[in-house]
């Protein structure tokens, strides 16, 4: 594959700059937009990006940058960043993209992990409404793109919001979305079972693991860090249930049967993108397959709009009740990136 030039990727860089400071992050904003200035004066890794092979966009490759110097900062290995202006940003960062070169580069090799908490602000609406239409029924969830699979303990997770509150007043993660338009349904959802599947999954017994899903947290959104560091401690004490694999092959296999006293349900978050059309294909027409069987199937999905938007994601769902041949859709809600707010549309 043929490189896409230099232009293109300072290019990129400039527009994952430009959205970091629509989400909120201005100092991510700065340090994308000053390494941009400085990537030519960089020996290898300066190559190394200027160079890179595929779509710079499709693969993050700023964020992996922005995401190598988090973690140098958060081992401290070098400085906090955040505090010194653009003249002694720029010019620290030349320095120190430098001086851990070699370190930068093997980092960047790797595609980015997160696995954002707070996006269970706008799931867990989701399975409420699925749990209402299906009679109450316990789910199995599968979760494709898991990552570490923080998000499958969306039940041990607070919500509240000026409007309504849920789950265990006790949990040491508390998601505050600002929530826009009538409370979604508030059952009591029974979880049967979950499990997901990651190309890379990340094992949060491992420190190195865990340092590169914490670097991509922005520095100057500590609150995330925090519900992160929270949602890692439950997740060490009850870990989730996460394959290495492709999505398909992996969805193929646990949509063989269905139990009829239960409701299968497939769901994620920012991850339908990373998948090939072939996948896609693959997952969408085993999910049709196992919804033509006698148990409810559920697709909740937290994606950027087909129309390659990415300021604001759409909620849906899709639902194949027994009997009926073609699944009915919802769209739920309109959110942001992160989950800090959500816009319910409901049903």
């Amino acid at each position: 594959m043929q490189p896409h030039g230099a232009d293109a990727i300072l290019g990129h860089f400039r527009q994952q700059s430009a959205a970091c400071h629509k989400l909120g992050s201005a100092f991510t904003g700065r340090l994308l937009a000053e390494a941009a200035k400085r990537l030519h004066r960089v020996d290898r890794l300066g190559m190394k990006i200027l160079g890179w092979p595929s779509d710079p966009a499709a693969d993050a490759l700023a964020l992996r940058l922005a995401g190598g110097l988090h973690a140098l900062a958060l081992s401290g290995r070098i400085p906090a960043l955040a505090a010194f202006d653009d003249k002694q940003l720029g010019d620290t960062l030349e320095h120190l993209m430098r001086e851990h070169e070699t370190w930068l580069v093997a980092f960047i090799d790797h595609p980015p992990q997160t696995n954002e908490v707070a996006r269970s602000a706008v799931l867990m609406p989701g399975f409420q409404v699925i749990h209402e239409r299906t009679g109450g029924r316990p789910m199995r969830l599968f979760e494709l793109g898991s990552s570490a699979g923080l998000n499958q303990h969306w039940q041990a997770f607070r919500y509240e919001t000026d409007s309504w509150s849920w789950g265990p007043s006790g949990s040491p993660v508390v998601l505050r979305p600002d929530w826009q338009g009538k409370p979604p349904p508030l059952g009591a959802p029974v979880v049967a079972s979950a499990s997901g599947v990651d190309l890379r999954p990340i094992d949060l017994r491992d420190a190195e693991q865990q340092l590169r899903l914490r670097s991509y947290i922005w520095p100057d959104q500590p609150e995330r860090l925090q519900r992160l560091d929270a949602a890692i401690g439950l997740a060490t004490a009850r870990p989730p249930a996460i394959e290495a694999g492709n999505a398909a092959d992996w969805l193929e296999r646990r949509l063989d049967t269905c139990p009829d006293d239960e409701t299968t349900v497939i769901f994620h978050s920012i991850a339908w993108q990373y998948f090939s059309r072939e996948a896609q294909q693959r997952c969408f027409e085993a999910m049709a397959r196992a919804g033509g069987r006698q148990s409810p199937v559920a697709w909740l999905r937290m994606e950027a709009h087909p129309s390659g938007g990415h300021a604001v994601l759409d909620l849906d769902l899709d639902l194949w009740q027994p009997g009926i041949a073609a699944p009915r859709h919802l769209h739920l809600a309109d959110c942001h990136f992160h989950g800090a707010w959500v816009r319910w549309i409901g049903i």
